[in-house]
């Protein structure tokens, strides 16, 4: 019995299914980690007001605030991971 074991190819399959087993398990833990973060009660009203926060504490214009604001007001709606009106989706800043 130990000795079918030793065969690379039979090594390879047991490789290959195990393989198989973490990417099985490791779907499904993202999939429900993911629709934990999509469904934890953040929305542009919250947003809004964390930036209005960050207004008062000087990190950021009023200019910007408006800008922010005009942005998420256009997101309402869409999707997690859509890019904004705006703005652009390379990192080339």
């Amino acid at each position: 019995m130990w000795t079918i074991l030793m065969h690379p190819g039979v090594r390879a399959g047991l490789a290959l299914v195990v393989l198989g087993a973490i990417v099985y398990v490791g779907f499904f833990a993202i999939k429900r980690l993911r629709t934990t973060i999509l469904t934890s009660g953040t929305n542009g009203d919250d947003f809004a007001h964390k930036f209005e926060e960050l207004r008062l504490e000087g990190a950021i214009d009023e200019s910007e605030l408006r800008k922010i604001k005009a942005v998420l007001g256009k997101t309402q709606g869409t999707r997690p991971g859509d890019v904004p009106a705006g703005f652009s989706s390379s990192s080339d800043e």
